[in-house]
């Protein structure tokens, strides 16, 4: 399953002002993370899907990439977000800050957008593998 940078600046009308093998690369994340949430249904059945299945796939990466795009880049994927904080007898803690690993779940962030169109394209992986 390819989106391209073609596809995303026409056919979605997004926006980038990188490079297209810069866009390339955030189209690839975008796709590893939705593929996440699908239990990797996206690269192991995306031909099998109905049009409007890979239509709405298509989107979702889209969505994705102008998430990673608008949250800073591939460096949003990564973010813990804050791991102590205090401000006066205030201060917090997060679970991640006391784990080993420095974070409190191993899952891909996706935006609420591509994880609504994978949704509706019946790709949420949800305890048993489907096959479009």
């Amino acid at each position: 399953m390819t989106v391209t940078p073609e596809y995303f600046r026409r056919n979605f009308d997004g926006s980038f002002d990188g490079s297209d093998d810069e866009l390339s690369k955030l189209l690839e994340l975008s796709v590893i993370s939705a593929d996440n949430y699908c239990a990797g249904n996206i690269t192991r059945n995306f031909d099998r899907c109905s049009a409007r299945q890979q239509e709405l796939i298509k989107k979702a990466v889209c969505y994705q990439t102008e998430w990673i795009i608008s949250n800073g880049g591939i460096d949003c994927l990564d973010d813990n977000g804050i791991a102590s904080a205090a401000l006066g007898s205030f201060s917090y803690t997060s679970a991640a800050a006391n784990s080993s690993s420095g974070s409190a779940s191993n899952t891909i962030k996706l935006c609420q957008t591509a994880y609504t169109l994978l949704l509706n394209a019946g790709m949420i992986y949800r305890g048993t593998v489907v096959v479009c």
